[in-house]
């Protein structure tokens, strides 16, 4: 009762001191829901917490000493900085000390990063996160997944839904190899697919990942490699990538049922093929592109082709530019669609190239990225959809001396500088490192918009313009 009565007094003053003088600075106390100010409400989460009548990770800003309990003493100082008038920090989910310089200065964006609770031990690279996905209808959900599972019991896909503070494991006891094998319904965020890693099944969950039900028929015996797409017109429909050019599978798979059934879609493209990605225009979604491989794994060359009606049939292009070089990542402008971006696959073409016809010419968009120290392979690539200028990319990250693995462009990728990124790093005694970024995605409907990534030390988060 002492404690109890204690720690009342002191948020007793807080809640005084909020009514007189407004809302106080994030860093004070503890901004619960990002938005920069501390309410009432948030201070009684706060003592809640220190009771142990609420979780953590509710508010995980007081936790100052970052052991994962809240003490009275950290109560009494988040209070009494409170009662300061302390200056609220210019940007973050919350607030992030200036880290230990680690390589070359940022010079692009002003957040700062921030990574969740709730995942697997965030300081051993033995759990990385390979796959994200965000949903925001109706309610505003982010699934991450990892990319490898050492010990049996082990959760293998996380969801948050307070902005990347706090993850909760879904029933999902199996792992998901890269980010576009996770995607999420764009009309309902209980709905979500997932591959799984070695090969499948594909996996439906309809309820935010407490259950998860296979969906096979139609579908080759191994899906390793594969990728989907969702219509953003017609949830129903879906596109499956398959990278295995053997006898019996196809290149492209097509679901007009929710993932129910599929059919493969590949006139046009003659085995023995592969398709690495599928991109699906945003303007008009009867309209799609695939990259991928012909020939054996000695002699492959980069594939692209298109298809106008919904993947009936196909049209291979002869893209000029590209050469033989292999597309791993494909994305497109959604306020034009003759605008593409591509990351090559770093075994065949480093960088990224831009078209600006549809596909037919390519020119290199690589300015800012590379340097005669670094190495450029790129792990993810995004682009704003309300801000189509805007694109952010994933680098493998490459030392001290590489500028940093999360990369901006504002102008159409005409160049890239690093983003702002303190924060993106993890500590181990004295040590301060960067993770190795396998996958971005963006939250472009929040306000602000938010920025996550998966990381091999968890799931980050950060707010930009």
């Amino acid at each position: 009762m002492k404690v109890v009565s204690k720690v009342c007094h002191y948020v007793l003053i807080a809640i005084a001191a909020v009514c007189v003088n407004g809302p106080v600075a994030a860093q004070c106390a503890g901004d619960c829901d990002g938005n920069g100010s501390v309410t009432v409400s948030e201070l009684i989460t706060i003592v809640n917490i220190a009771l142990g009548n609420n979780t953590l990770s509710a508010c995980r800003v007081v936790d100052a000493d970052g052991n994962g309990t809240v003490s009275i003493s950290e109560i009494i100082a988040a209070v009494n900085l409170a009662l300061n008038s302390c200056t609220a920090p210019t940007a973050g989910i919350s607030p992030t000390p200036t880290p230990t310089s680690v390589g070359a200065t940022p010079t692009q964006g002003v957040a700062s990063w921030r990574v969740g609770t709730g995942l697997p031990d965030a300081s051993s690279p033995l759990y990385p996160f390979g796959a994200l996905a965000v949903g925001t209808v109706p309610n505003r959900t982010v699934y991450a997944a990892l990319s490898i599972q050492l010990y049996l019991g082990l959760y293998g896909i996380y969801r948050s839904e307070d902005l990347g503070l706090a993850w909760t494991p879904t029933s999902a006891d199996f792992r998901v190899s890269n980010t576009g094998a996770l995607v999420v319904d764009p009309t309902d965020s209980d709905i979500a697919y997932a591959i799984k890693a070695q090969g499948g099944p594909l996996l439906k969950t309809t309820d935010r990942g407490a259950t998860w039900i296979p969906h096979t028929d139609g579908l080759p015996g191994s899906l390793l490699g594969s990728k989907l797409a969702i219509d953003p017109d017609n949830p129903d429909v879906m596109y499956l990538t398959s990278s295995l050019s053997i006898r019996g599978t196809h290149p492209i798979y097509k679901s007009i049922d929710g993932g129910e059934h599929w059919v493969p879609m590949a006139e046009g493209l003659n085995p023995p093929s592969s398709a690495i990605t599928i991109a699906i225009d945003p303007a008009d979604s009867e309209t799609l592109y695939v990259t991928g491989y012909d020939g054996s794994p000695d002699e492959e060359f980069g594939q692209l082709a298109k298809t106008t009606n919904g993947g009936t049939s196909w049209e291979r292009l002869d893209p000029q530019g590209l050469g033989e070089n292999v597309i791993s990542i494909l994305v497109i402008d959604p306020s034009n669609s003759s605008t593409l971006y591509a990351a090559g696959d770093p075994n065949h073409a480093s960088g990224i190239f831009k078209s600006t016809n549809g596909g037919a010419t390519w020119m290199p968009a690589s300015n800012g990225l590379l340097s005669s120290e670094n190495y450029l392979e790129i792990q993810a690539l995004i682009i704003d959809p309300t801000t189509p200028q805007r694109l952010y990319l994933a680098n493998k990250f490459n030392g001290d001396r590489d500028p940093g693995p999360v990369f901006v462009s504002t102008d159409g990728a005409a160049s890239w500088a690093p983003l702002a990124n303190p924060g993106l790093e993890y500590s181990q005694g004295t040590f301060v490192g960067r993770p190795e970024v396998f996958a971005l995605v963006l939250d472009s409907s929040s306000s602000p918009k938010i920025l996550y990534a998966a990381t091999d030390r968890g799931v980050f988060a950060t707010k930009v313009p």
